[in-house]
């Protein structure tokens, strides 16, 4: 995705060399800007293989959620196009504590934090906001939540299957890969549309 953009600025920029229009200049700096915030984006990408590969898929050790968290969502958002966007991270688990593969932990959190951000493409004020509590179990509950359009209802049930997709070009393989993945740390994961209006 960052790869297919950063060939569209080009070829962009491309066409705004060769035109004389006055705000050319202009529209070629954000053009450019765009091109380096996704270069950007693809090398948190491939670094994040690179530690997949060397790390191990299943190393776990003791980390801590909240520095998972602040990674996943610098990841995330690399690359974002709306300078709009509201992020709130209300973390207030008081332990925050977890075994687990760093690696994997952060590839969910990356995900859900883009599946926020591609869910408020359709409103005008996004916002996405991350919070941590530990529950009445002892368990620690992150939730990420937006305020975008939705899922479909009908959609709901089957969200976390492979190849069930939301998205004109999605793989569907995002959220099934990230529900086998806290399953393994022995956790949970789940979906629910907003009741507020």
């Amino acid at each position: 995705q960052p790869l297919s953009s950063i060939a569209a600025y080009s070829e962009g920029c491309g066409r705004l060399v060769m035109s004389k229009r006055r705000q050319s200049d202009k529209e070629l700096r954000q053009a450019l800007s765009e091109i380096t915030e996704h270069a950007l984006w693809a090398g948190s990408i491939v670094q994040n293989v690179r530690e997949f590969a060397e790390r191990g898929a299943s190393e776990t050790k003791l980390e801590a959620m909240h520095e998972l968290i602040h990674r996943a969502t610098r990841l995330a958002l690399i690359g974002s196009r709306r300078k709009d966007l509201h992020t709130d991270l209300r973390l207030e688990a008081v332990q925050d504590t977890v075994l687990g593969s760093r690696v994997q932990i952060v590839q969910v959190l990356t995900n859900l934090v883009r599946n926020a951000l591609e869910a408020t493409e359709c409103v005008k004020h996004p916002s996405i906001v991350i919070r941590t509590i530990i529950d009445n179990s002892s368990h620690l509950v992150v939730e990420v939540s937006d305020n975008g359009c939705g899922i479909a209802a009908e959609m709901e049930e089957s969200l976390f299957r492979p190849f069930v997709t939301g998205k004109p070009h999605g793989l569907g393989m995002g959220l099934a890969l990230s529900k086998r993945i806290i399953e393994a740390h022995g956790g949970r994961i789940s979906a629910r549309r907003r009741t507020e209006s």
